[in-house]
């Protein structure tokens, strides 16, 4: 594939609120393709590995606030840290030339839990065990790692096609507390963090987390 032109290179006019948009190839390595999602801090995109050609997902923010910055970063970091089929995989993170970070992603096809409860209603029960034990191990290699994903629930969950059936793949490791970080030095965090249905009681005051608050969101979702 021949070199884009200079209207889709990085930084190029900021039509978008943070510069991102589809066709701007960022450090010359991925290629924006169109919007996956949009939430209240970014979007997802649809990329193209351009090395390699292959689809991912990247992840931007709308703004270069320190906080949203800081979130972006733990995310990469995170899930960095935990390779298990049922976590969603990290590939990349890098800083446009503007000072915008991104984070590079397994692009997951699929739909959420949510989604699939409002479209065809509830599991049975032993649809549902057999989709949640997978994410519980996936879990547990997390938090070996030191991660603990603090926001359980049905939109933070993609059911995908699997070598034998649906696969669920837990995402959105934005509020994620990453125990050690990368200098070894322990994380802090007492802040109200979450999606209130799915918190544990310390949780919902604000208190020390670890990874029982992730226990519980797993059995409120099942």
């Amino acid at each position: 594939m021949g070199e884009p032109d200079d209207s889709t290179r990085e930084g190029y006019d900021g039509r978008s609120a943070a510069g991102f948009r589809a066709g701007l190839v960022l450090d010359n390595r991925y290629r924006l393709e169109r919007p996956l999602g949009e939430g209240g801090m970014g979007t997802v995109w649809v990329g193209t590995q351009l090395a390699l050609q292959r689809e991912v997902a990247v992840k931007s923010l709308h703004s270069t606030a320190p906080a949203q910055r800081t979130r972006l970063r733990r995310e990469a970091l995170a899930l960095a840290a935990v390779h298990h089929p049922a976590i969603v995989e990290v590939y990349d993170y890098g800083e446009t030339a503007g000072g915008m970070p991104y984070v590079v992603m397994e692009l997951v096809r699929g739909e959420s839990i949510a989604a699939r409860l409002d479209r065809v209603g509830a599991f049975s029960a032993e649809d549902a065990v057999i989709l949640v034990l997978p994410l519980l191990e996936g879990l547990a290699v997390a938090h070996r790692a030191g991660v603990v994903h603090r926001d359980i629930k049905p939109d933070n969950v993609v059911l995908t096609a699997g070598p034998s059936g649906l696969l669920a793949k837990l995402l959105d490791f934005g509020i994620a507390r990453v125990e050690r970080s990368v200098d070894g030095r322990l994380t802090t965090d007492g802040s109200f963090v979450g999606t209130p249905a799915y918190m544990a009681p310390e949780q919902m005051r604000g208190g020390e987390t670890d990874e029982r608050v992730d226990v519980w969101g797993m059995g409120t979702l099942l």
